[in-house]
């Protein structure tokens, strides 16, 4: 049997050994972090451990952490958190936010107009990038809350936050800044402090961590409307027992990125280059979605005109190849790439999107074999297209 090829890392990456070893220790204490006796402090130490860490990991000296379920939850605290925190103040607030952000940042976005908000999405240029034209006047009308991912998750773009942060902070009255930071953080060097973002937002799983946790940065001072309601836990502003376990894989799954990013982004940088070249001798219509430069390392989206993404994902997937139509988290859309189409693209281009993704795991011999398995895919599905009668 083949081996099975692993592409799908912006999904999520396989678990890291370090992440897995710090869980099992964990799991093994009993009690509870808010209970006053040995066994509660000795998990409580264990959360303020991973919290000085993790400060210190993101270069986030005297931010407060709160510790979520992932990316999404974290998304959802920061910006419908603040939309309820400025009822008062903010009548109807508004939040401006790239259209190509992440459904876990639009789908807060209606929630909050649902509620009396008010959302501006921003137009992109070819590359991902936000219409300058279009934040100058999304900024003009004193946004409450700007909402900008750090790197696109399907085509891999990185947006200029520290400079947006810049422009931001010499605004009166002065927006809130979030940023999703969850598909950069363990791939790229990531520092809160000189992004100059008042939130951020990190989940485990896509660096090697746990699935089901993650957290939200903030500025020391920031109060946000909490979500649920309980105990006093995360300083207020998330109600619940900490998932220890999942906590401790997170710390340690982002130190071990940390500490082999410096070989792992070359490497990452030259997969894809390699992965670039061998997709254009494939089929020399490709058309590459993700900027050659700007963008994440490990990040390829894709389309070859005739070939439908949804189609090649399936016959890949039979070929032993796990990839992607895009996010995984909307992967069971049938229709045209939303990205794709929100940079310029036209429909045949949208719905043969394919995001690749690859990590510090993966090997040149796997690339190769990649393209191999490509290359024979691609062959059968341009005959089974050649040979279905022409409708007339």
């Amino acid at each position: 049997m083949s081996k099975r090829l692993y592409f799908d890392w912006n999904a999520s990456a396989p678990l890291r050994a370090q992440a897995r070893d710090a869980m099992r220790a964990a799991e093994l204490l009993p009690g509870n972090p808010s209970s006053g006796h040995a066994e509660g402090r000795a998990l409580a130490a264990i959360l303020d451990g991973a919290r000085t860490r993790l400060l210190s990991e993101l270069d986030a000296p005297g931010a407060i952490v709160v510790w979520t379920s992932g990316a999404t939850e974290a998304n959802n605290l920061a910006l419908l958190g603040a939309a309820r925190q400025a009822k008062g103040s903010h009548p109807r607030p508004l939040f401006a936010a790239p259209v190509t952000e992440h459904e876990a940042v639009l789908n807060t976005l209606s929630q909050i107009e649902r509620e009396g908000g008010e959302q501006q999405l921003l137009p992109v240029e070819r590359d991902g990038s936000i219409r300058s034209d279009a934040l100058d006047t999304a900024l003009a009308r004193e946004p409450l809350v700007i909402s900008c991912m750090l790197a696109q998750n399907e085509a891999g773009n990185m947006h200029p936050v520290a400079e947006l942060a810049r422009r931001i902070a010499a605004l009166r009255p002065r927006p809130l800044f979030h940023t999703d930071a969850t598909q950069a953080v363990g791939k790229i060097p990531v520092s809160f402090r000189a992004l100059g973002v008042d939130m951020m937002s990190i989940s485990a799983h896509k660096f090697g961590g746990p699935r089901g946790v993650g957290a939200l940065l903030l500025r020391k001072g920031l109060r946000l409307q909490p979500l649920q309601f309980g105990g006093g836990q995360e300083q207020g502003y998330r109600a619940g027992t900490e998932n220890v376990v999942g906590i401790a894989g997170l710390i340690a799954a982002l130190e071990a990125a940390h500490a082999g990013m410096g070989e792992a982004v070359p490497r990452l940088q030259q997969i894809g280059a390699a992965l670039r070249e061998g997709l254009r001798r494939l089929a020399q219509d490709v058309c590459f979605l993700t900027p050659e430069f700007g963008a994440l390392p490990n990040t390829l989206a894709l389309s070859i005109p005739g070939v439908d993404g949804r189609s090649l994902v399936v016959a890949l997937d039979l070929a032993e190849v796990a990839c992607s139509v895009g996010s995984a988290c909307s992967s069971g859309a049938t229709l045209p790439s939303r990205i794709a189409k929100a940079m310029g693209y036209g429909d045949e281009i949208a719905k043969g999107v394919l995001r690749l993704s690859w990590g510090d795991a993966t090997t040149e011999a796997d690339l190769k074999e990649l393209l191999d398995r490509l290359r024979q895919v691609l062959a059968r599905l341009r005959r089974s297209t050649d040979s279905e009668p022409r409708r007339t």
